[in-house]
This record gives C-alpha cells, sequence and structure tokens, in this order.
C-alpha cells in the first residue's frame, strides 16, 4: 500500500527488519548541538531525563529509573483514510523494561504532525537513548466502522464475565 511520508530525521525510513517482520522498526531523532536552543529542546520533553553531551559533541538522552520522555521520530506521515497507525513496543526493550506507556498508541488518518514516542522506563537503570536507536515498532491497521446493535441480554460463553486472570495461568 502506498502511504506518503515525509521523513525531516537523518534515519533512513521506517523498515522491516525481516522479511516476516510486522512491523515497521521507527528511531530516535535526536538533534545535533546545532539544533539545541537555549529556551528549548527540539523533540525531547519528559520526566526524571537528562541530556548529555558526549566529547565527540553527540547527544544521547538518560532516562532515569520510572522516567518518561517524548521522543522526536522526525516522521510525518498521511495514513489512508480507513486506516491507522499503531505505534507499539519492541519486545526486546520491553523485556528490559522500556515500553511505549500508551501502547499502542494511536495516530488516526487525518493527523498530519510528527509522530513522536512516549517512552517510559520501568526497570531500575538508565536507558540511554541516542540518535538513531530503534526504539518502536509501528503497524498499518484497518479500522472497521462499528454499527452498535443495542440489547438488553448477551449470549452466553464458557468464560462469560470471568474478568483477569480467570482462565489461569496453565
Amino acid at each position: 500500500m502506498n502511504v506518503k511520508i515525509v521523513n525531516k530525521s537523518r534515519n533512513p525510513l521506517p523498515i522491516k527488519s525481516t522479511d516476516n517482520s510486522s512491523g515497521y522498526d521507527i528511531r530516535a531523532n535526536l538533534p545535533t548541538l546545532e539544533q539545541l536552543g537555549i529556551d528549548e529542546i527540539h523533540g525531547i520533553s519528559g520526566e526524571n531525563i537528562e541530556l548529555i553531551q558526549t566529547l565527540d559533541d553527540i547527544i544521547i538522552i538518560s532516562v532515569g529509573t520510572m522516567g518518561r520522555a517524548i521522543i522526536s521520530t522526525g516522521l510525518f506521515v498521511e495514513i489512508p483514510k480507513g486506516y491507522h497507525l499503531e505505534i507499539v513496543s519492541r519486545s526486546g526493550l520491553a523485556s528490559q523494561g522500556i515500553i511505549i506507556t500508551n501502547s499502542p498508541g494511536i495516530i488516526d488518518s487525518d493527523y498530519r504532525g510528527e509522530i513522536k514516542l512516549l517512552l517510559t522506563n520501568l526497570s531500575n537503570r538508565n536507558f540511554i537513548i541516542t540518535h538513531g536507536d530503534k526504539l518502536a515498532q509501528m503497524l498499518l491497521v484497518k479500522d472497521v466502522d462499528i454499527e452498535w446493535n443495542v440489547t438488553n441480554e448477551l449470549t452466553d460463553t464458557k468464560r462469560n464475565k470471568g474478568g483477569l486472570g480467570s482462565t489461569g495461568l496453565n
């Protein structure tokens, strides 16, 4: 499917890591020293974060324990009507406690702003982000319109009203 994209980052376009991957990896777009302003940090905000300038003038972000950071991707998309994008955690990062906070983040087809990532560090150590790091995955999903059928009863099932944990671990 053809999807219009504007890439204002210094990263390649989102790609699938393997032929059978479903998600497209999206990367951090961190500013250069020239892009950093005194009053504004372009594309970066959050809680319990620190910007670090390395000896070779590269900017990195340290997200502390239980910290949150909004990370720029530099990507803008025109999603076809009838579809939306879902931004989800990468499993390797999630297994280390680094998650997309509102996963899945929904990007509607009428949104034209920059795609940003809301990351949370649930681990017990700082998480370092450098420009170009693959931080999330993006999925294009078809919308299905719902036609509500108002009723007073629902069909019984084996589970019925059993909620959290009702199906057990085994």
